[in-house]
């Protein structure tokens, strides 16, 4: 992205965030309601939203299909977040949108009934609009925070997605899985689909009170569909899904993780809904879909000496799923960890989750994105006793070559706490990120 949309969008950060739909609605309504041009999966959920909304639209693409995908944060260039047929958006159809949004949010800012859109709205009208212009026939657009009040929520779904729920954001949407629950469903329009992922009881309960009062019929894993793992390596994971009576055997998808199997069977039961509204995929275009689907950052391995795992987890049940991986893909190797985390996130829990699985982890705090990061400093002291041994380097290259020289050449180092961190370490180690998949 060139530099003035960089510095556009990064002016807008001060506004924050503000949870509404006035100011969304009224970009899109001068921008003439591209939203409506297209019908939408749109994907709720804590964690795992992104990799299933990656897949949707892989297994879309291969299908036929040409197909928007809106995702957040990005990894390394904001591009990234606005794709069709899985290329980012283009620099200067980028620049042409952002400067004629830039117009409309000022007119916004304006209007005491409106008010000052944030960096968010703004990316989103870009990313809905694009799509539009872009002639997609459907699009699959992933919520930046809760639901409800989402800025995404705009958009006309022929079929919603809640993935996995977890305590996250808890200053803006709740503090209880029930209150989490129920932002989330907010993306829940009468009449249209849900697919709901395997939920604690509280949060499924929300989900299911909410899609009954809008008459939206409820497929939920686990009763309507469920997805079960034949095998996790590190050439990725292999799983099975049984949708109502029928099973699909030996599907493959590239990513890394047991919960991958659960994602995945959250995308074909989307799939399959999506083909019953009016989009047919065959069984062949849905096996190609998954086989060839990316999702960068999350569980991601490149081998060298020593190998590196990037992971953007980033609250407890993102850490959690990391563990489990860990001990699935590498059985008997600790590695070296490279962490740094936002001031917001349950820090003790996610440290308390992976660290007695290293040899060793060093702290430092991610140069870009959002939020205050934690102290690195401060990150040791609290890691004392959890690991046998703590280091800080506040630059994370230096972090990085630090645990690169603990693990050795036949160790492992994980990059995780942070997708913001991720990105800035695959931005840094491109070059050499790329040589080591040639």
């Amino acid at each position: 992205m060139s530099g003035l949309s960089v510095h556009y969008l990064q002016t807008l950060r001060r506004f924050g965030e503000k949870p509404g739909l006035a100011r969304i609605r009224f970009l899109l309504e001068r921008l003439g309601n591209p939203q409506r041009a297209y019908p939408a999966v749109h994907v709720a959920g804590t964690n795992g939203k992104g990799s299933t909304s990656a897949m949707i639209a892989s297994v879309l693409q291969a299908a036929g299909y040409r197909t928007g995908l809106f995702t957040s944060p990005h990894l390394v260039r904001y591009n990234e977040r606005i794709r069709v047929d899985g290329a980012p958006i283009a620099d200067e159809d980028l620049e042409a949108l952002l400067g004629r949004l830039r117009e409309e949010a000022e007119r916004a800012a304006a209007d005491p009934n409106v008010g000052q859109p944030t960096e968010f709205e703004v990316g989103t009208a870009a990313a809905l609009t694009y799509f539009a212009q872009a002639a997609v026939d459907v699009a699959v657009v992933e919520v930046g925070l809760g639901g409800r009040l989402d800025a995404t929520n705009a958009v006309e779904p022929v079929v919603s997605v809640i993935t996995p729920i977890g305590l996250d954001h808890t200053r803006v949407l709740g503090n209880t899985l029930a209150e989490i629950a129920a932002e989330k469903a907010g993306i829940i329009k009468p009449g249209v689909p849900v697919v709901c992922a395997l939920q604690a009881p509280e949060a499924r309960d929300v989900i299911a009170a909410k899609a009954k009062e809008l008459g939206a019929p409820l497929y939920l894993a686990g009763r309507d569909f469920e997805g079960r793992l034949l095998s996790a390596g590190q050439e990725g994971t292999r799983f099975a899904v049984r949708w109502r009576d029928r099973w699909l055997e030996g599907l493959q998808v590239p990513l890394l993780g047991p919960h991958q199997a659960g994602n995945g069977a959250v995308a074909v039961a989307a799939v399959q809904l999506l083909s019953e509204a009016g989009f047919p995929v065959s069984e062949d275009a849905l096996r190609r879909g998954l086989a060839a689907v990316r999702w960068p950052g999350r569980m991601e391995l490149y081998p060298g000496k020593p190998a590196l795992l990037f992971d953007g987890a980033h609250n407890a049940e993102g850490a959690q799923v990391l563990a489990e991986g860990i001990r699935a893909l590498f059985p008997g190797q600790r590695p070296v960890f490279v962490l740094g985390m936002l001031d917001e996130k349950p820090i003790d829990a996610m440290l308390r989750i992976l660290l007695p699985l290293g040899q060793a982890a060093v702290f430092t705090a991610a140069r870009v994105g959002r939020g205050t990061p934690a102290d690195p400093g401060d990150l040791a002291r609290r890691a004392q006793g959890l690991v046998p041994s703590v280091g800080v380097e506040r630059d994370p290259l230096a972090a990085v070559e630090l645990a690169r020289r603990w693990a050795g050449p036949d160790g492992l180092v994980c990059v995780s706490g942070s997708l913001y961190l991720v990105g800035e370490l695959q931005g840094l180690l491109a070059g050499e990120l790329r040589g080591a998949r040639e």
